[in-house]
């Protein structure tokens, strides 16, 4: 079953994502680039070997 809303990844956007990753970009920062949920882009950056870099929480 497909889910509404649903959208493959075309080679451009997952270039993109890459990009974005390489130059220190945040997981929502690129959600609104490519104007996909921070979810999708994080599960698609895993996917892809090339997890968003945590920030440090500061106290």
């Amino acid at each position: 079953m497909v889910r509404i809303g649903s959208r493959k990844w075309t080679g451009a956007q997952i270039e993109r994502l890459i990009v974005l990753i390489d130059a220190g970009s945040s997981a929502a920062s690129a959600a609104v680039v490519l104007k996909r949920s921070i979810t999708v882009v994080q599960t698609k950056a895993r996917s892809l070997g090339k997890p968003f870099q945590v920030a440090a929480a500061h106290r």
